[in-house]
């Protein structure tokens, strides 16, 4: 995956209207949205899965 594809968990968190402890505690509880986790540890975010998470969280 090119990191220049992926979002930091600061523009993650702004792109879904959260902060960016609240991505970093449903990572930690295996909710939210799906994320890598890069070499060296560093977490990214997929635009696409952000948009399906939104989709799929949906309330009408």
């Amino acid at each position: 995956m090119s990191t220049s594809l992926a979002l930091a968990p600061a523009a993650a968190a702004e792109q879904i209207a959260v902060t960016v402890q609240t991505l970093k505690r449903w990572r930690a509880k295996g909710i939210g949205p799906a994320y890598v986790r890069m070499e060296g540890g560093q977490v990214r975010y997929r635009p696409a899965d952000l948009e399906a998470w939104l989709v799929a969280h949906r309330q009408q």
